[in-house]
């Protein structure tokens, strides 16, 4: 399950305004009662299986969100974006796996730290988590001067991982946006590969989900790039 744009935003005005409704958010992004209904289940969902609390809507309209979900995900000022969400230990750890999967230079303990915003300590205990879950899929990570963080292991090993880490990232909000961001995928190439995918969709008569569809192209994408 991923969060979609129209539930992150939901998602995002619920956590940042105190003062939001369900009325004004029907109003504000255009939507019926269902809709919203459908979106805040969604909302909700996406916390359990990250391990929050739920947000809870009031007899009055309003909302009750829980201290450790505005604390985590509350972006503060108006003007803070996606890319600037802040990846919890585990969200970082599937950051760190696709980097480790798709990257064509040297692989540093600086490299993680200015892009993770993160201090070598929080990465070196980032990597122990990697390297434990690496492990399950067959694969071993390791740092040398010359190359940097490396891992190795078959390449259907990798894939494995890769699948499961853009899954995971999928997950997070913005994370599609964040994708699109650090490796510099363009909407053209997206548009142009749902494209194709609607064509196999027509010729064996299938129909993917929308969640199905997105998991979907992006493995196709990094697939491609890591040929």
């Amino acid at each position: 399950m991923y969060l979609d744009s129209r539930s992150y935003m939901i998602f995002q005005e619920i956590v940042d305004n105190s003062s939001a409704t369900g009325k004004g958010l029907e109003e504000k992004f255009h939507l019926t009662r269902k809709q919203l209904s459908y979106s805040f289940d969604k909302i909700n969902d996406y916390l359990k299986e990250n391990g929050h609390p739920e947000i809870k809507r009031l007899k009055t309209g309003y909302f009750m969100v829980p201290g450790p979900v505005a604390e985590h995900y509350s972006t503060k000022e108006a003007e803070v974006t996606k890319s600037s969400y802040t990846y919890s230990d585990e969200e970082r750890a599937y950051w760190i796996e696709l980097r480790l999967l798709c990257h064509e230079d040297e692989l540093s303990t600086y490299h993680f730290t200015e892009e993770l915003q993160i201090s070598k300590n929080t990465l070196l205990s980032d990597l122990k988590k990697v390297q434990e879950r690496v492990n399950k899929f067959s694969l071993e990570l390791a740092y040398n001067r010359k190359e940097g963080y490396r891992l190795y292991g078959s390449e259907y090993h990798k894939r494995e991982l890769l699948t499961h880490a853009l899954r995971k990232l999928l997950n997070m909000p913005g994370g599609e946006e964040n994708l699109n961001r650090v490796y510099g995928i363009r909407e053209g190439e997206i548009k142009e590969l749902r494209g194709n995918i609607e064509e196999i969709e027509k010729k064996l008569q299938l129909q993917f989900t929308d969640e199905r569809l997105k998991e979907l192209l992006y493995i196709f994408l990094f697939y491609t790039d890591t040929d």
